[in-house]
């Protein structure tokens, strides 16, 4: 196995590294990365479902969708990311959730921290959840990768995801959401995050036998950065791959309260309807329907409507906002 060095915290491009890694090099590969602060959705949730699109919009959090399955995580410099990608011959488990968090484990009780799988793929300490952990497959290769909780900001981790999903209808997965822990104050003997990383890249080496370690060559790097740029920075990919969906908004209006429901496909509306149905929220409806749900180009088709008068103008970007 092979370790491969990604010194780069822009989370496009990292993700974007596992699946060139995935798809275009034969080797068996680790990795171990950080990723500026991010919200990455597995590859069949809805997005806007998944996050707390104001907060996230205020604070400059981008969210991006990665190419395995399993729910939201958040990942910043308080997280170290991991990432196996191995060959599986025919007959042999393709994913192994067991097999590739147990050099977590491991390394944990060897700092004197008992820490467990639960369930399918949740790594947790004392009950409390420290790491998620999702696969995807690709031909003979398996990618088994996972985000662990070392010192983050669990207040800004929790709000970044607070969401009510239920306003939302899909046969789209979503996550579970858990209690949440970081490992640091669960160590015996303090250390900072660059020397935990040190000690579990050197445990994963021992363990997985790594026998030498490689940045990506410049051809690969602008490969990657390429798919960074074209898929993962697009808002198709990151927000309209998400499964159809009916999202249901009560909105207050000057006119009073809207009920309004958009059918979503490809992350376009589709269709919208309104409860009560007078003139002016039809004419609202109407104009909706095959805008992107993207809160900047609802507002342009809102604003176009006769639904609030030009005084009252700030209302209807507040409305855009809450259709998310």
């Amino acid at each position: 196995m092979t370790e491969i060095i990604k010194p780069s915290d822009d989370p496009w491009f990292n993700l974007a590294a596992e699946e060139f890694v995935v798809k275009h090099i034969q080797d068996e590969v680790f990795m171990l990365w950080k990723n500026a602060n991010c919200i990455v959705v597995g590859k069949h949730q809805n997005t806007v479902a998944e996050v707390n699109m104001k907060f996230i919009t205020e604070n400059e959090i981008p969210v991006i969708r990665r190419i395995s399955g399993g729910g939201t995580v958040f990942q910043g410099f308080g997280n170290i990311n991991y990432s196996f990608v191995t060959n599986t011959p025919e007959g042999q488990d393709k994913i192994n959730f067991r097999k590739f968090t147990s050099p977590v484990i491991e390394y944990l009780n060897h700092l004197g921290v008992k820490a467990e799988l639960t369930g399918k793929s949740n790594l947790t300490i004392n009950g409390i959840k420290f790491s998620g952990n999702a696969a995807h497959l690709h031909k003979n290769r398996s990618l088994h990768h996972g985000t662990i909780l070392f010192d983050a900001d669990l207040e800004l981790v929790n709000k970044a995801i607070d969401v009510n999903s239920e306003n939302y209808l899909s046969k789209a997965i979503t996550s579970n959401r858990a209690a949440i822990c970081n490992i640091r104050p669960m160590l015996e003997t303090d250390m900072d995050i660059e020397s935990f990383e040190k000690g579990f890249l050197n445990f994963v080496g021992k363990k997985f036998n790594l026998q030498q370690a490689r940045s990506f060559t410049n051809s690969e790097f602008e490969q990657i950065s390429k798919l960074a740029e074209e898929k993962y920075k697009s808002w198709e990919w990151n927000f309209g791959y998400s499964p159809n969906y009916v999202l249901h908004r009560k909105i207050d209006t000057i006119n009073g309260q809207l009920n309004l429901s958009l059918k979503v496909s490809k992350g376009i509306i589709i269709e919208a309807q309104s409860v009560p149905n007078p003139k002016e929220s039809a004419e609202l409806c109407k104009a909706l329907v095959n805008v992107p749900h993207k809160a900047d180009l609802m507002a342009v088709a809102i604003s176009t409507t006769q639904l609030f008068s030009q005084s009252e103008q700030k209302v209807i970007n507040i409305t855009a906002n809450q259709l998310l």
